[in-house]
C-alpha cells in the first residue's frame, strides 16, 4: 500500500496498481473520511478489488471506484480472492458481544458477483467464526474455521457445490492448517 506524502504519520494509506507501462497509480479513495483503503485482489481484465472503512469497492479505468457495499447483518466486508468466472470471495465481519463483556469480530464468508451482489456460505456446524481464504476456478472454496470459547479448535474446509469436505493432516502428521489454493485447487500449508 501506499502512504501519501511518503510518510505513515496521520494513519492513512491509499490503494495503488502498479504496472510495467505507467509505474504506479493511485486508485483514488472514496472520502476523506476514508483514510484506510486497501487494494486486495487484481481481476483477470485489469480490475481492482479492495475496502474502504468496511465497504467492498470494485475500481476500473473507466468507472473509477465503485462501492459495492457489505453483506446485510454484517459490519464491513474484504475481498479476499477472485476466479475468472467474476466469483469474488469475501471475508465478512459479524460483531457479537464476547464473554469479557467486549464485542468480538467473527468472519462470515461470502461470494460477490455484479449480477447477483453477496450471497453467503454456509460454513461448518458448531464453528462461528468462519474465514475465507481463496477460490478455485470452478468455484471451490477453502475456508478457515474455528470454535468459541477459546478459539484454539481450528479446522480447515473445502466448500465445492454446498457441500463441505473437512481437510485432514498429511500422514504421520496430528495437525495441518491450509493456507492458500491456486486457480486448479491445489493447496499448500504448514504440518
Amino acid at each position: 500500500w501506499a502512504f501519501p506524502g511518503g510518510s505513515q504519520q496521520g494513519l492513512s494509506r491509499r490503494p495503488f496498481l502498479w504496472t510495467s507501462k505507467d509505474g504506479a497509480r493511485d486508485l483514488g479513495t472514496f472520502s476523506a473520511k476514508h483514510s484506510w483503503d486497501c487494494a486486495s485482489v487484481l481481476l483477470g481484465d485489469g480490475r481492482v478489488l479492495g475496502d474502504s472503512a468496511g465497504h467492498s469497492f470494485l475500481w476500473g479505468t473507466e468507472s473509477g471506484m465503485q462501492d459495492i457495499g457489505f453483506p446485510p447483518g454484517t459490519s464491513g466486508a474484504r475481498p479476499v480472492s477472485a476466479n475468472d468466472r467474476g466469483e469474488v470471495l469475501c471475508r465478512a465481519a459479524k460483531l457479537v458481544e464476547n464473554s469479557r463483556g467486549g464485542v468480538a469480530s467473527l468472519g462470515a464468508p461470502f461470494l460477490w458477483a455484479e449480477e447477483g451482489g453477496f450471497t453467503a456460505l454456509h460454513g461448518p456446524a458448531g464453528f462461528d467464526d468462519v474465514r475465507p481464504v481463496g477460490i478455485a476456478a470452478d468455484g471451490t472454496v477453502l475456508l478457515h474455521a474455528t470454535k468459541p470459547p477459546d478459539r484454539t479448535i481450528r479446522a480447515c474446509y473445502l466448500l465445492r457445490d454446498g457441500k463441505l469436505q473437512s481437510l485432514s493432516a498429511p500422514p504421520d502428521w496430528s495437525s495441518a492448517l491450509y493456507l492458500g489454493m491456486n486457480a486448479r485447487g491445489l493447496l499448500v500449508g504448514i504440518a
